[in-house]
């Protein structure tokens, strides 16, 4: 059921706030549309919500943006809406602010762009080692070209050992071995195949690239069943 309440309308300045993504407070310093805050309705507690016009660009005192978002949103649970008396930016504050999140955009591009030199530098150094020479390269993800090089791994650096390595399904492979080395010594070699990790942010599993993974081919999940 839907909760028609009384909404205020936002003007450039307002001060607001999220508990979404730590960006914390924050001031609008746009407006696109035409505001009709009076046809926004929630439903399941507030979680969805729809109606509204107008679109919102607000600057965070941490240096973040959030651009055109939806009228519904801002006047959601997750947001807050303050009275000009708490808080009120004037053109001055909101210069300043958005000088801020320029610097912190430049500065985050720029350590983006190190951040991609260096790993292409890895890759390159990957390719060219002769300490894996033996390795077959690729970028296949779906755990054949991973399965083929944990193989050459685990039979070089444990000889005495016979393992299993078998593909559970596209994504995921399983490796077994009844007597040998603990299950931390082998997954020192299949971990770097992984190519998923669970983020806590959005609470689900997230695609991750590494040097090897770019190398050597991927998996997402990788099992492991020892002495």
């Amino acid at each position: 059921m839907s909760h028609p309440v009384s909404r205020p309308h936002v003007s450039i300045g307002t001060m607001v706030s999220t508990c979404l993504y730590n960006r914390g407070r924050g001031y609008v310093f746009n407006i696109h549309g035409e505001q009709r805050p009076e046809t926004v309705r929630a439903w399941s507690q507030g979680m969805v919500s729809s109606g509204g016009r107008a679109e919102f660009d607000i600057v965070f005192d941490s240096g973040h943006i959030s651009r055109r978002l939806p009228e519904c949103i801002l006047h959601g649970v997750q947001w807050t809406i303050f009275d000009p008396d708490a808080g009120f930016a004037d053109a001055d504050h909101i210069k300043k602010l958005l000088d801020h999140a320029e610097q912190i955009r430049l500065e985050s591009e720029k350590q983006a762009q190190e951040k991609a030199r260096i790993f292409a530098q890895e890759v390159e150094a990957l390719k060219t080692s002769s300490e894996y020479v033996d390795l077959e390269q690729g970028t296949e993800s779906g755990g054949v070209l991973a399965a083929k090089n944990i193989r050459k791994l685990i039979k070089k650096h444990f000889p005495a050992t016979r393992f299993s390595v078998r593909k559970a399904h596209w994504g995921s492979l399983i490796v077994k071995w009844e007597n040998g080395p603990e299950t931390s010594e082998v997954e020192e070699w299949t971990s770097r195949f992984i190519d998923k990790e669970f983020d806590l942010q959005s609470d689900c599993h997230r695609y991750v690239s590494t040097p090897w993974t770019e190398v050597f081919g991927s998996v997402g999940y990788i099992s492991l069943y020892g002495p």
